[in-house]
């Protein structure tokens, strides 16, 4: 003990030492950030230069931060203000800094509504973004472009699905109903994930209830508004632009799932057994035994095959002892895609002109039968100056999407069922080629048969969306400080879905006949929705610039007035028909011999010399 006390009183001293040095090493340096009027600011970055060490300022513009012994360099950030670097000599703890307001930025238009404002002017939240801001962000929509570009601007991905869009909100859910913003394109409603990102010249968000000022009660979530970009006037010469991309994807979460028969069959006994006192996989010792010489198997051995064939209970049966990877045999890891665009604008200083195309390619993780979405777009605008006081422009877009995939009406629900009762055991067919859906070892149905409608190609499901927007627009401006603008609008968007399932054919035994799973998934059915909106918007407003009469130095000054009109209308329909393919044999059947499908079919069941009557020609 004697020789303890003095060992540990020394490695507390050396620990101690330590300690005091490290805190030696650093030092606390407080201040406060003000403006140019002498007015705190809040929210400004303060960071040590070439670190991410860092704070905000307070509400009342104060900061504390630990910087290294000696000089020390804080960046200062804040939007709206001129980046400053601070250098804090080792005299000194504390210190007033105060930052020059960007006059570039304020002085920056913003779209608002029926018209621009700088943003210097602005007293509502109102955010915009770019075309240069996005133009190095690699993604499939506009929407998840926005993610993280815009403070308040909420952007969820939660499906990862070829063409799937995230979900849109503007600071946070606050309602049990829909919560999502008003989208604005050129001034008209519509779909945020249907505008080509190329496309974009600015997007400005409105986050607060001015919004509702100008669009009303739809406008409460806050609104969304994208300018395109226009032609320009370049002495008659046209400029092309393409930019293409090619590249693979991959999921971000692991699907590195258990592929060893041995502990995937005792692992779920083990629980299942605990819980209902039963064995999920109806396995003897002897079996388990079999799966453990197994286990360590990558691919099947001669001496272990993966399927043996015995005689249980008086017949002949399958008994699984594979180790297979389910999710390896289903989907694949890797989804190749890739986008092009082009563009061709040019013009001169009364007639510009703008044409841009997108493609985007998108393939799944289906791995026999890949599903691919495939989207287009296309836009057109002509800008038309018809004499000084007339100004009148076209924009036509079009969108164009389809989806093919295979599943049961949706991949989603295919993907989910594809999981149930899917042990690395069993494998996706039989010996002699015939799918395993049933087992008289397992009281569930194998994968709910997904793996079989997955590989055979039979349920074939094809989402299209397609939407076209005209809007012409008549600006007549009498006056300097006076401009007259009236629009009509029509939109027709439509969506159409269409999913075909048939029966799928197994075996349960070596010796048993072939089965049809022909309910629920397996039925033999087409089904068919569309759904069609037509949207009509006439809008006639005013807009008086005080401002450029200038009646004081001071005085910027702008009145709107106007009136819009808008009407849609939409139907749907929906079309299902069971038993399609069998109800066609049977109506040519009937045509081509006089006789019914099962007549028909009856007499080759006779001894080929017996045969009569007439031959249905195919």
């Amino acid at each position: 003990m004697r020789v303890l006390r003095p060992l540990v009183l020394s490695l507390l001293l050396v620990l101690g030492g330590g300690i005091t040095a490290l805190s030696a090493q650093n030092r606390e340096v407080s201040g406060k950030v003000h403006d140019a009027n002498q007015q705190p600011l809040v929210g400004v970055a303060v960071l040590v230069d070439g670190t991410t060490k860092g704070v905000t300022t307070s509400e009342n513009g104060t900061f504390k931060i630990q910087v290294p012994s000696g000089e020390a360099v804080l960046q200062v950030t804040c939007l709206g203000y001129l980046p400053q670097k601070v250098t804090v000599p080792s005299s000194r703890n504390s210190i007033t800094i105060y930052l020059q307001e960007d006059a570039i930025m304020l002085d920056a238009t913003v779209v608002i509504g029926y018209g621009t404002q700088k943003k210097v002017n602005l007293t509502g939240a109102v955010a915009t973004v770019g075309s240069k801001e996005l133009e190095n962000r690699v993604t499939h929509s506009l929407g998840s472009m926005l993610q993280g570009s815009v403070a308040g601007l909420n952007i969820t991905t939660s499906s990862g699905k070829p063409g799937s869009t995230p979900a849109i909100n503007i600071r946070g859910v606050n309602s049990i109903n829909s919560a999502d913003p008003l989208v604005l394109i050129d001034g008209v409603v519509g779909d945020l994930n249907r505008v080509n990102p190329n496309d974009v010249e600015s997007i400005s968000v409105i986050k607060d209830a001015s919004a509702a000022a100008v669009y009303g009660a739809r406008a409460a979530f806050g609104v969304i508004l994208v300018t395109t970009k226009n032609g320009s006037a370049q002495d008659g010469k046209a400029t092309v632009r393409y930019s293409g991309r090619f590249g693979w994807e991959e999921a971000t979460t692991s699907t590195d799932y258990e592929n060893r028969g041995y502990w995937s069959v005792y692992t779920v006994n083990k629980f299942w057994q605990a819980d209902s006192g039963t064995n999920y996989v109806k396995y003897n010792d002897h079996d388990m035994q079999q799966l453990l010489a197994r286990v360590n198997d990558r691919t099947e051995h001669p001496d272990r095959p993966w399927v043996v064939e015995e005689i249980r209970n008086g017949r002949k049966q399958w008994v699984y002892y594979g180790n297979y990877d389910w999710w390896d045999m289903l989907f694949q890891q890797r989804r190749p895609v890739q986008q092009h665009n082009i563009s061709l604008s040019g013009g001169t200083k009364d007639i510009k002109y703008l044409v841009s195309g997108a493609y985007d390619r998108q393939e799944g993780i289906q791995r026999a039968h890949p599903d691919v979405y495939n989207k287009y777009n296309l836009r057109a605008k002509l800008d038309f100056r018809i004499n000084r006081w007339a100004t009148l422009s076209n924009n036509t877009s079009f969108f164009s999407s389809n989806y093919k995939s295979l599943g049961d009406g949706s991949v989603d629900n295919t993907i989910a069922y594809s999981a149930r009762h899917a042990l690395a055991n069993f494998p996706m067919k039989n010996p002699d080629g015939s799918w395993l859906y049933s087992t008289p070892y397992l009281d569930y149905k194998i994968a709910n048969g997904r793996h079989i409608l997955l590989n055979e190609g039979t349920h074939r499901n094809v989402d299209r969306s397609n939407d076209f927007s005209n809007t012409t627009r008549l600006v007549i401006t009498p006056f300097k400080t006076l401009s007259i603008t009236g629009d009509f609008t029509y939109r027709l968007y439509q969506n159409r879905n269409t999913s075909r399932s048939s029966a799928m054919n197994y075996r349960e035994y070596p010796d048993g006949p072939l089965l049809a799973y022909d309910t629920g998934a397996g039925m033999n059915q087409l089904d068919e929705v569309v759904q069609t909106r037509n949207y009509y918007s006439a809008n006639v407003y005013a807009n008086y610039d005080l401002a450029q009469g200038k009646p004081c130095d001071t005085l910027e000054l702008t009145l709107c007035k106007g009136d819009g009109s808008e009407e849609s209308w939409s139907y749907q329909l929906n079309a299902a028909e069971q038993d399609v393919l069998l109800r066609k044999m049977e109506e040519y059947c009937q045509q081509q011999t006089g006789m019914s499908l099962h007549d028909y079919a009856q007499q080759f069941r006779e001894e080929p010399e017996q045969q009569q009557g007439p031959v249905m020609k195919l």
